[in-house]
């Protein structure tokens, strides 16, 4: 299960509500539950013309990252540029205002330093970008807190990356199922200690997500926001039945990220190539476009980023080959386990490091037989 950058999120979130003097009214129209309708789902794909065969290439590199070094120093990663449809960023890193700083979990790559980089522009003119950003936490369990605390935040955010010289095409809501749907507080998990959720049944997380990705549309009606839920914490049967629950609120999904931990599926003798096939199935029955994210956990080196992500790439691959999108992010995590700690691994550049980010994804394409348009 991915840990998500939560201190980071949840202080821009409280400096948000507490201190920001911007202003965004809630749409009008939103009313928590009223959708009953399946979801209408549009095509999805890059905003640009497609740069490889058969999937949609999507990097997240680590926040704390040498993102300034790859930007600054293009030259040092010029092939993997040709391959990569979307470049995303984490909301912590989009965020800003007077008085706000993302600290460690930003580390050099926070939203003022990037733009002063000119990163946002430079990066919207070769890629399409996405934001991921959270949703339903333990912070923003009812209607008035996921407007206050994660909506209009992700809306500011928005706003400053388009007044950086990008333009966010796509939102990835980070494990709202995850943590709406849990209420254990310091219970060992399959993953570790449990923080505390939200305790809401699934129909009113979806309701909650309703009024979310209304509030993004209200403003950037084009924007899509897709979904990401970890695997084996929920089953393949609750991930299916998550998704059911956005179709019924009418909320539409163009896409859904999951979140595979490797370590946790062997460990609960999770059958994962049945389970993957039958998430991708239910995905493409649907029009939804489908990826499993390709990651390492362990954030000590470069190397042993690789070495974990290569594991999970050749798992994908088994099970159900080429999807829809294909994903390699990083959160990981100095030493693994550690929940707050600096996520700087691996480096993007120089792709000529097999073990750096870029390095990886060419062997990540060259090994699924990934071939560039």
């Amino acid at each position: 299960m991915k840990r998500p950058l939560g201190i980071a999120v949840a202080l821009a979130a409280l400096a948000w509500s507490c201190g920001s003097s911007w202003n965004v009214a809630a749409p009008s129209s939103v009313s928590i539950g009223s959708g009953t309708q399946p979801a209408t789902v549009s095509a999805d794909g890059a905003a640009g013309d497609p740069r490889n065969r058969g999937t949609q290439v999507w990097m997240n590199p680590p926040p704390a990252g040498d993102l300034i070094r790859a930007v600054q120093h293009p030259e040092l990663w010029t092939e993997a540029q040709k391959r990569v449809d979307v470049f995303a960023v984490y909301f912590s890193q989009a965020y800003w205002h007077e008085g706000y700083e993302c600290g460690n979990a930003c580390g050099p790559n926070g939203f003022t330093v990037l733009r002063d980089a000119g990163a946002f522009s430079w990066l919207g003119e070769r890629f399409t970008l996405a934001l991921e950003a959270p949703a339903v936490k333990e912070w923003s369990c009812t209607p008035e807190l996921l407007l206050s605390q994660a909506a209009l935040p992700a809306v500011h955010a928005l706003d400053l990356v388009q007044q950086s010289g990008g333009t966010i095409s796509y939102i990835s809501i980070n494990e709202s199922f995850a943590m709406g749907t849990s209420g254990y507080q310091g219970q060992a998990g399959p993953f570790g200690p449990s923080v505390t959720g939200c305790a809401l049944p699934p129909n009113e997380v979806a309701a909650l997500l309703k009024l979310y990705v209304d509030t993004i549309h209200e403003r950037y009606p084009a924007v899509r926001v897709g979904f990401i839920e970890p695997y084996p914490y929920f089953s393949a049967d609750q991930i299916m039945s998550h998704l059911l629950e956005l179709e019924h609120a009418s909320v539409p999904i163009p896409y859904f990220h999951l979140d595979m931990h490797l370590k946790g599926q062997v460990r609960r003798g999770e059958n994962a190539a049945a389970d993957l096939r039958r998430i991708r199935e239910f995905c493409r029955a649907r029009g939804i476009s489908f990826g499993v994210i390709i990651f390492g956990e362990d954030g000590t080196s470069n190397a042993q980023f690789s070495a974990d992500a290569w594991a999970v790439t050749q798992t994908v691959a088994a099970a159900v080959g080429v999807t829809e999108h294909t994903i390699l992010q990083s959160w990981a995590e100095d030493p693994p386990g550690a929940l707050n700690s600096v996520k700087h691994i691996p480096d993007i550049v120089p792709e000529s490091d097999p073990n750096s980010m870029s390095g990886l994804l060419l062997r990540i394409l060259r090994y699924l037989k990934i071939e560039p348009r």
